[in-house]
């Protein structure tokens, strides 16, 4: 019967980049999956928003 071997996590920061192009609902629908991965890989994210996006909320 073979071994399992467990592959081994670098000790190097680990980093996981999170592209949203049509604003921050699908980020609030994704977190538990971002958070999900982050703990997998011992990772760090970062959010990127695309430049052209619009803040389309209204003001109070």
């Amino acid at each position: 019967m073979k071994k399992r071997i467990r592959k081994q996590i670098s000790d190097k920061d680990a980093f996981i980049a999170v592209y949203f192009q049509n604003g921050i609902g699908n980020f609030i629908m994704l977190t538990s999956t971002i958070k999900a991965l982050c703990e997998m890989h011992r990772a760090k994210v970062d959010i990127v928003l695309d430049d052209s996006w619009k803040d389309n909320r209204r003001e109070a």
